[in-house]
């Protein structure tokens, strides 16, 4: 388990620098006007600053003590992002909320015809009648038609402002501001509560849900074979593939450093994911299939090389091919116009590498690939003939052999 980084008082510090700095250099004059003082004064305030923000930085990460954007970031990570405020709604088919007369139709007060109320009506409550003390206030969505020979009609209404302050219970909307129709006895209700109305996710609502999103990602299964995978000391990481030997099985692909896996490794993983067997799956550990380049090379010097010289470029050029392919990841792409380009920009020796064929510069002469695992022996070199390759989710490459013809 991660821990915080040590705090230290400046003047603690201070004074181990002085038992130490006194032991080593016999320097004794540490009072407050000397210029070591001053020095360690300067340099212990920094250092306190530096660990304050590291361990300021490290409680960010902490579901226990992140706040703000820092729990955010932990629950994107985890895939449950905060809970966003929404606005307290009903629609007109939920047939909540409504106008209505007390006697005879809407015809009745309209002359015999229709009611057509349009969209931005506002719909409130009388004063005082929710937690705040404020008049809680709908506004209808959509325009709709108040039959002449009906006595109900009902909206869609939306609440003013997001927030769980506008949620209502039966019967509070009283009011409405459809003023064509004030004091001829249309009005206005709501028959049950709208409750759906929320405001954003505390802080404190987010780390309990994110805590017990933990309790949920242990009791899957493949988060189950990972965790029990992740106790084999040497394994970095875990790659299932569903159905890599058929329906009802799963390949556990073990990556170690590098992506590498010995077979006692594979075999002590295998033993774990035997004692957490569910019946109906057979989950098998495996090894990453090691896809080895080898590269045959031409360079085309402009002056003669020393053996030293060629001995020192050749050097660099497995260094920077094996740096190239250590640092794509597992079903990377190998681009061999790129790796060309990195040859020629990183080389320290003054030489052209490759030479002109029919007006184009050939660098690579042949590039053979061979795949191999962890209990499987090489396989016969297959000659990449495109520019590029890319390698399935469980490949990864590896430097092979480099062969070099200068000309």
């Amino acid at each position: 388990m991660a821990s915080a980084p040590e705090l230290k008082n400046p003047l603690e510090m201070i004074k181990d620098w002085r038992t130490r700095i006194g032991a080593r250099t016999g320097i004794t004059n540490f009072s407050s006007d000397s210029a070591m003082r001053s020095l360690m004064d300067v340099v212990a305030q920094e250092v306190s600053l530096v660990r304050e923000s590291q361990v300021n930085t490290f409680y960010s990460s902490q579901i226990s003590r992140a706040t703000g954007s820092d729990l955010d970031t932990i629950g994107q990570d985890l895939g449950l992002p905060r809970l966003q405020p929404t606005f307290a709604s009903t629609n007109a088919r939920e047939q909540n909320f409504a106008f209505y007369v007390d006697s005879g139709t809407f015809g009745d007060i309209n002359g015999g015809n229709d009611i057509t109320v349009g969209t931005g009506q506002e719909l409130y409550s009388d004063e005082r009648q929710n937690e705040l003390g404020v008049r809680i206030k709908f506004l209808t969505t959509q325009a709709v038609t108040l039959d002449s020979a009906s006595s109900v009609g009902y909206v869609s209404v939306k609440a003013e402002t997001a927030g769980q302050n506008y949620n209502v219970g039966s019967g509070v909307i009283r009011n409405h501001s459809f003023t064509d129709y004030s004091g001829s006895g249309l009005k206005v209700t709501n028959f049950f509560a709208v409750l759906n109305g929320r405001s954003q996710e505390t802080d404190s609502s987010y780390r309990f849900r994110l805590s017990k999103k933990y309790d949920q990602l242990a009791s899957r299964n493949d988060t189950r074979l990972l965790l029990s995978s992740l106790q084999v000391p040497g394994v970095i990481n875990l790659k299932l593939i569903p159905g890599y030997y058929g329906i009802g099985t799963t390949a556990a692909v073990v990556l170690g450093a590098d992506f590498e896996a010995s077979p006692s490794l594979i075999s002590s993983v295998q033993s774990r994911l035997d004692q957490i067997a569910v019946p109906g799956l057979s989950v098998v550990a495996v090894s990453a299939v090691k896809v080895s380049v080898d590269l045959e090379l031409l360079i085309g010097t402009t002056r003669s090389l020393t053996v030293a010289a060629q001995r020192q470029f050749e050097t660099e050029i497995r260094r920077i091919a094996k740096a190239y392919f250590r640092g794509l990841d597992l079903g990377g792409t190998l681009s061999l116009s790129e790796l060309e380009t990195i040859f020629k920009e990183r080389t320290s020796v003054a030489i052209r590498i490759g030479r002109r064929l029919g007006g184009v510069q050939k660098v690579f002469k042949k590039v053979y690939l061979r795949r191999e695992t962890a209990t499987l022996s090489s396989s016969e070199r297959e000659e990449l003939t495109a520019s590029a390759v890319s390698l399935e989710g469980h490949e990864f490459f590896d430097l092979g052999t480099i062969d070099f013809s200068y000309e």
